[in-house]
């Protein structure tokens, strides 16, 4: 080949290369792909709670030291959070909605349809289902004053709670960093239908890409899945 020739070659337009692009557009990612993108966002939000752990740890361990030594009244008023039914039952459509988010994956991979569409419409529904059930979660721990907790089944606590007026989250650091974490697990929850919603506008659109979109979906709707899985595994088992 001559020198001019190498120069000035263009491999990218070759036809074996160009008809394999065209076949798989969204299967060859480019030099940035979104997945990169999405996998730092995964590490920062892991090391965030990872950190809200370790100081639920840390407050439970000091609880647990003063019992044993002085009795100090600071740490004296931590209690296990309850286990209502509705965690369970919140778990449960969260874990639905990632494995339907997967079969709408596959679905998308066998080729744009209307079974790919309405599973992706039913994955988003039943995380939409997943954050109501947690607001009303939050509403029955906050409607737990001192005396459902200590009459009531249905806020399902496990240690008498001492008698105040204040709400139970007020009262009860362990309850406090159950809204807190659960909270910030919602929020994240929040921006995976904000992207759920933008995904599902570019599968009614088609095109290129959208094996793609839904594949980043339905992983990051498994990282949720995870996280939450640990943190109610955390909270059920201290």
């Amino acid at each position: 080949m001559s020198l001019f020739a190498a120069l000035t070659d263009k491999p990218w337009l070759s036809p074996g290369l160009g008809a394999e692009a065209r076949a798989r557009p969204d299967e060859r990612p480019g030099p940035w792909d979104k997945g990169i993108g999405l996998g730092l966002f995964l590490f920062v939000v892991t090391m965030l709670f990872v950190l809200l752990t370790a100081a639920y740890l840390m407050r439970m361990g000091a609880h647990g030291g003063a019992e044993a030594g002085s009795g100090s009244h600071g740490a004296s008023h931590w209690h296990a959070v309850g286990e209502p039914p509705l965690l369970w039952i919140n778990t449960a459509m969260l874990v639905a909605s990632s494995i339907v988010f997967h079969a709408a994956l596959t679905a998308t991979r066998a080729g744009p349809s209307l079974a790919s569409r309405a599973l992706l419409l039913v994955g988003g529904l039943l995380g939409i289902a997943f954050l109501a059930g947690q607001i009303a979660l939050w509403r029955i721990l906050d409607d737990c004053t001192h005396a459902l907790a200590l009459g009531d089944a249905a806020c399902a606590v496990r240690a008498a709670a001492p008698a105040s007026a204040a709400p139970v989250w007020a009262a009860n650091p362990a309850t406090a960093f159950f809204y807190l974490i659960s909270g910030l697990h919602g929020l994240h929850i929040l921006g995976g239908l904000a992207a759920w919603a933008l995904t599902g506008k570019r599968v009614l659109a088609g095109g290129a890409g959208i094996v793609r979109a839904v594949q980043l979906c339905a992983r990051y709707w498994d990282y949720m899945l995870l996280v939450w899985l640990v943190m109610m595994g955390l909270f059920v088992s201290t």
